[in-house]
């Protein structure tokens, strides 16, 4: 099923382009709006400095070697230091660390990466701390519920769909696993049955024609064309990590069409198909369609699965001409 972007996280990606501070500030913003949650937090950081912490802030952005916000007590002195990362490797400056315990947020992807560098960084006690994003958004969640404060869970789930979006996407080293050779077979697998796929439906539909090959940068596939109406089937990649529905992806269009054009010809196509189609992300990307690739089948069920598949697409949407 296709996630439906949240406000903040089309702003912050699409908009701003600032995913980090958006997720800075808005961590700062939702305690200091809801100072119930500040304990929480402080736990998630140090249990034992929980009870010292009074208040979470932001540090100026502008001064170099500041770290992205400070815990203090009621009197204004630091109990800790705390750094939010998303995708930015640490500065210098960070990996030599601050004067006191720094509480460092990241992706769960980059957690043991961080985990080393507070293990070279331990200085004595208390020694800095590594949690998820996610760890602290489930920590922060469960102690809004438990206080029936509804508009701190929807800021919460703002700020974890923002969070969760980024760090699908984002880059983490390969596991020996995903750099198996048999990672290469999936792909050079999923490009022949598009093939056999997009072939036998043009053979059984005298009005469909085969076209080019397909080769860009985030998608390789087969075209077929019926008059000016395109229908590209593709392996996507950008679309199987933003998405997850599946690696194969048809993209039906028109041959003048522009991406905003494409979209407006989706509005009258049946409701089956556009309900499967992700939500528009940008002014570039163009409506798409994923098929149905079922795990475990063999290889023969799954192209005449696919081609059944394909074959209603094009007529669901040419019915829609």
């Amino acid at each position: 099923m296709s996630r439906s972007p949240r406000l903040l996280t089309h702003l912050a990606l699409e908009v701003f382009h600032r995913p980090e501070a958006t997720l800075v500030q808005g961590l700062v913003y939702l305690l200091q709006t809801h100072p119930a949650l500040i304990r929480p937090f402080s736990l998630c950081a140090f249990h034992e400095m929980s009870e010292r912490v009074a208040c979470v802030q932001a540090e100026k952005a502008a001064e170099i070697g500041r770290p992205d916000m400070t815990a203090t007590d009621k009197d204004g002195e630091r109990v800790f230091y705390v750094e939010a990362k998303l995708g930015a490797t640490p500065t210098a400056h960070q990996e030599d660390g601050y004067p006191g315990p720094v509480f460092w947020i990241v992706p769960a992807r980059r957690v043991r990466e961080f985990e080393s560098l507070v293990t070279r960084q331990r200085r004595g006690e208390p020694a800095s701390n590594v949690s998820s994003w996610s760890d602290v958004f489930s920590a922060l969640e469960r102690a809004a519920a438990s206080f029936a404060d509804s508009g701190a869970l929807e800021d919460l789930a703002q700020l974890r769909a923002l969070a969760q979006e980024v760090d699908r996407v984002g880059f983490s080293p390969f596991t020996a696993a995903e750099l198996d050779p048999r990672s290469g077979n999936v792909i050079e697998s999923l490009l022949g049955i598009v093939d056999d796929v997009v072939r036998g439906v043009v053979d059984d539909d005298d009005g469909l024609q085969l076209g080019t090959r397909i080769s860009a940068q985030t998608h390789a596939g087969c075209r077929a064309t019926r008059g000016d109406a395109v229908f590209d089937v593709t392996v996507c990649w950008w679309r199987w990590a933003r998405d997850g529905d599946s690696p194969l992806w048809v993209y039906p269009y028109r041959s003048d069409h522009s991406a905003s054009d494409a979209w407006l010809w989706s509005d009258r196509w049946p409701r089956s198909v556009r309900e499967r189609i992700p939500p528009r992300r940008g002014a570039s990307v163009w409506p798409a369609v994923p098929l149905i690739v079922r795990p475990d089948a063999a290889r023969e069920a799954l192209v005449t699965s696919l081609q059944c598949e394909l074959a209603a697409l094009i007529r669901a949407i040419g019915s829609a001409a």
